[in-house]
């Protein structure tokens, strides 16, 4: 393939006109020990544990018994219409067909049903796809192919591909927007990916892109990183992909965030990009899609930033499903987190590595601060993409007052971590915004708030102060 040089390779990496917004964050960066790290095979634990649900559907029916054999990419487990069959990501022996594991899911770690393999052999390398693109059939007949590989997406919330191909081809068909922003501190799992496997994440971007029909595609990345993703932009051409180099600037990497300022639109509030005709996938997903339309690979395993000032030498592993996110860590780090820091949940020591994880950092511990009086100095709405009153919302979360959240716009919170990070009270405002979030969203119609019909909806516009363009 040939390299991308001189200014047409600039140009090709350059947005010539895009938003901007009001809030947001300069973070550190923090990436320096593994950004250039390359992605490398994982020591394999004594045993995994396979999620049987990654999701709210229910788990997967065993089909295999303790102490069977099974080979890398056999069934363990079939999923049910929500949900996918679950594979041995690795060969080994089923040690425990009830055991469990703890997952990240929409509201946190959850503990779900799991299988356990013991007696592991190591997995092997992913083949190299061809360069047969695939793309001359009927996109319906190509629809049918992704699903028949059982692929969840590598992203939270977490679902099936085949489910993300229905929504999508139902409405997200004006636009694709592969994802590879990846502007949270320490995490560079996505950048590996592009900058190791780029002409595959774009082959399944073009994959996935002809399988929805879409009308346009766009590949977003950082515009700190263009040097090393100048071997994608021939194919980008090729299968006609717009490469869009944005700025840094956190959170600029959430799905709304990125799809206001690609686009100047904003989806009602938890509707998602599909509302306004657009969809979004990551590099993972992408890169997932071709290797099993080219090649018949079914992902076991995901690369997973392992960073912090704990761990003595941070890396991108390649990383089997199931593994627990202790082992990867080793025995010097002392607390964990899964994900990146803005958003990133406490690893228990049953929580195991999933699609959907991409970093697992074992920062430098310090003493928890103590929260304080809230002194109302107004910096966490200053800096929230969604411009809500956070003071606001956590004098309704102090106050158990849903009918209040409700009207301050709850609902638009994107948990992005911005306002705890900011807040010199050091109060945990994300959290008790998700929280208020989530029961509003799980509000039972029959069981409503003491006022619940004199409930205003949420604004609709609430993203519509947000912005700003540029020309």
């Amino acid at each position: 393939m040939e390299q991308a040089t001189g200014p047409g390779y600039h140009f090709a990496m350059l947005l010539r006109r895009h938003g901007d917004f009001i809030g947001g964050v300069d973070l550190p960066d923090e990436k320096r020990e593994t950004l250039a790290e390359p992605v490398r095979s994982c020591t394999l634990p004594e045993s995994l544990r396979i999620p049987l649900t990654l999701t709210s559907a229910a788990p997967a029916e065993v089909v295999v018994t303790t102490g069977q054999s099974v080979e890398a990419g056999a069934v363990l487990a079939r999923g049910g219409d929500d949900n996918v069959d679950v594979f041995a990501p690795v060969a080994g022996v089923v040690s425990s067909a009830d055991a469990s594991a703890d997952v990240a899911g929409a509201w946190g770690l959850i503990t779900v049903p799991a299988i356990e393999l013991s007696d592991l052999q190591p997995p092997s390398p992913p083949p190299r796809s061809a360069d047969d693109d695939a793309l001359s059939g009927e996109p319906a007949d190509l629809r049918r192919q992704i699903a028949a590989g059982q692929l969840t997406c590598f992203r939270r919330p977490m679902q099936p591909v085949a489910q993300w191909l229905l929504h999508a081809q139902e409405g997200g068909r004006a636009l694709l927007i592969a994802n590879v922003m990846e502007n949270q501190p320490y995490v560079t799992a996505d950048h590996r990916i592009l900058t190791e496997n780029g002409q595959d994440v774009l082959r399944g971007l073009a994959l996935l892109a002809r399988a929805i029909e879409a009308d346009k595609v766009v590949l977003a990345v950082d515009q700190r990183r263009t040097d090393d993703y100048r071997h994608v932009v021939p194919l980008a051409r090729r299968y006609n992909v717009q490469l869009v180099a944005l700025p840094h600037k956190y959170p600029i990497g959430v799905e709304e965030v990125l799809l206001k300022v690609l686009t100047g639109i904003e989806a009602p509030v938890g509707r998602g990009p599909t509302a306004v005709g657009a969809s979004m996938i990551d590099a993972a997903t992408c890169l997932a899609v071709c290797r099993w339309i080219h090649g018949g690979y079914r992902a076991g395993q995901r690369v997973v930033t392992v960073a912090g000032e704990q761990i003595v030498k941070p890396a991108n592993y390649l990383v089997p499903f199931g593994t627990p996110c202790e082992h990867l860590a080793g025995l010097t780090a002392r607390s964990l987190i899964h994900n990146g820091p803005m958003v990133a949940l406490p690893c228990t020591p049953n929580t195991v590595v999933t699609p959907a994880t991409d970093a697992v950092l074992a920062l430098a511990v310090a003493e928890p601060a103590r929260p304080t009086p809230c002194i109302r100095c107004g910096w966490c709405s200053d800096h929230c993409p969604a411009r809500l009153n956070v003071a606001e919302l956590n004098d309704a979360f102090e106050l158990v007052d849903l009918p209040a959240a409700h009207r301050a716009d709850a609902l638009a919170c994107m948990g992005c971590g911005i306002c705890s990070y900011v807040c010199p009270a050091r109060l945990p405002l994300t959290e008790r915004a998700q929280a208020l979030r989530r029961a509003l969203t799980e509000l039972a119609p029959d069981d409503p708030p003491h006022d619940h019909a004199n409930m205003s909806p949420p604004s609709r516009g609430v993203f519509g102060r947000l912005f700003r363009r540029h020309a």
